[in-house]
């Protein structure tokens, strides 16, 4: 956690830190979870199909939102990062 904080505050603003940890994190989540097989006794469908057609949008603390993926849909999954 000590190394997460410190390399989250390395990067100046809210947009330098989605683009550097929450754009590869969530392509990680979606399109290769489970990760080298891990969990191994992950739910199916995979989480990528489970969320096709799905808007994704993101908020860092109060005042940074920016959509991940986008959909034409009305359904969205709203993910919120907060530092401590």
């Amino acid at each position: 956690m000590v190394l997460l904080s410190s390399l989250w505050e390395n990067h100046a603003s809210d947009s330098e830190r989605y683009d550097a940890f929450v754009v590869p994190f969530l392509d990680t989540l979606f399109t290769e979870y489970p990760v080298l097989a891990y969990p191994p006794d992950a739910p199916s469908p995979e989480l990528g199909v489970l969320v096709e057609g799905w808007n994704v949008e993101v908020q860092l603390g109060e005042r940074f939102k920016r959509t991940y993926r986008q959909a034409d849909s009305s359904k969205t999954i709203r993910m919120e990062f907060h530092s401590l």
